[in-house]
């Protein structure tokens, strides 16, 4: 059986659950198979189904997929972790109380 998964073509066997078509999804792109039970699945309309639903020939299935987590640089400073508590700077930043 063929459908679409977030417009990519995936065949799965007659009798299939949308989970399945998902699984197959996940594992042609390359991504980890066991986040699929955390996955948002929608028909082409845009409504929520649930991953044991019959899945059926030609349909159209969109997953939201979460975005990646960004590695924030843990070594950048806040500005505001670069001043003394008394509100005056620390030198770095120049102004009127640097006594660089």
């Amino acid at each position: 059986m063929k459908l679409k998964v977030n417009r990519k073509n995936v065949v799965v066997f007659e009798g299939a659950e949308v989970r399945h078509a998902v699984l197959t999804y996940l594992a042609l792109k390359g991504m980890d198979v066991r986040m699929a039970d955390s996955l948002t699945v929608y028909d082409r309309w845009g409504h929520e189904i649930d991953l044991s639903a019959p899945a059926s020939q030609h349909e159209v299935i969109k997953i939201k997929l979460p975005k990646p987590k960004t590695n924030e640089n843990k070594n950048s400073v806040n500005a505001a972790d670069d001043r003394r508590p008394d509100g005056f700077g620390t030198g770095s930043q120049g102004g009127p109380h640097s006594f660089d």
